[in-house]
């Protein structure tokens, strides 16, 4: 894959020139050791994420027969996280990125393996996911925040827009592969595996971010002396392009991704297969999705 732009420097005016593929592809990866530790960790513990939704649709369909019940579990994988969205980004501003995510990912350690005990013994209730989902997808808002202040400490200014480029396929990597692996733990070991199996996968990551020298340290930034919701609010109604954005994110997650919640119905009430074909329905839609 190669992209172009407009020369600048020692090309002629309007030259355009054509970066090459290949190796400038992965050059954060191939000059920065630290970010090959960050990126392992991350690829191991995205694969157990996506492979613990899946499972969690699936299950919740399967204890209920619920198309509402669907839809509102998947709400709460959605709302909470933009509700503490606004004060995510100053918290991340004001705390060690690194005792961030690593408070975040052992929290969400202890909440997968609390769905594999709640699944295992046969005690799971719908309530009780949907609160577990809600309470992950807040421990990820913070997460996510810090871990863009840690990135850039890892790789340097320069490297930063390839890093989240490579971030960025490794998370859609992972929201196919993960299905997939979901589905084959439940058809053939067991309802709670794709929990436990999740939860073992932060273990990865939070050795690889304890691996990690940067982001001991605070980083304070000039302009963050308003935190929290407030402050967020008040951001959004002086910038007009960041309040715009918001709203887009808001919109596509509340009303465009409402269809994947309805993929466990489908594949049990009209394609009549069972967790494996159902992972492979799910597959195939990110795929398009992605394309």
């Amino acid at each position: 894959m190669s992209h172009r732009a407009l020369a600048g420097g020692g090309g002629a005016p309007g030259t355009i020139h054509v970066a090459q593929a290949g190796p400038r592809m992965f050059a954060a990866l191939v000059e920065n050791a630290e970010y090959r530790r960050f990126y392992a960790g991350q690829a191991i513990s995205l694969l157990g994420t996506w492979s613990q939704a899946a499972a969690v649709s699936w299950i919740v369909f399967e204890l209920n027969r619920s198309a509402l019940w669907l839809g509102a579990v998947e709400a709460c994988g959605i709302v909470p996280g933009l509700l503490v969205g606004l004060s995510a980004g100053a918290t991340a501003d004001r705390v060690r990125p690194r005792s961030m995510i690593l408070t975040m990912q052992a929290s969400q350690m202890l909440l997968a393996w609390l769905l594999a005990a709640l699944v295992g013994l046969g005690i799971a209730r719908v309530w009780q996911m949907a609160l577990i989902v809600a309470l992950g997808r807040i421990c990820v808002t913070f997460e996510l925040s810090s871990r863009q202040v840690l990135l850039k400490e890892v790789v340097g200014r320069s490297r930063f827009p390839n890093a989240i480029a490579l971030n960025s396929g490794l998370f859609h990597a992972a929201k196919v592969l993960g299905p997939a692996l979901a589905g084959l733990c439940l058809a053939r070991f067991g309802r709670p595996v794709p929990f436990a199996l999740n939860g073992l996968s932060y273990l990865a990551s939070i050795a690889a971010v304890l691996s990690i020298r940067v982001g001991r340290c605070p980083v304070a930034r000039k302009g963050c002396g308003e935190a929290g919701i407030l402050g967020g609010i008040a951001y959004l109604r002086r910038d007009g392009q960041g309040r715009t954005l918001y709203l887009l994110i808001t919109a596509v997650g509340v009303a465009g991704m409402g269809y994947v919640a309805l993929v466990p119905a489908y594949a049990r009430l009209v394609v009549h297969t069972g967790p494996f074909g159902y992972s492979l329905l799910l597959d195939r839609l990110f795929v398009i999705e992605g394309q």
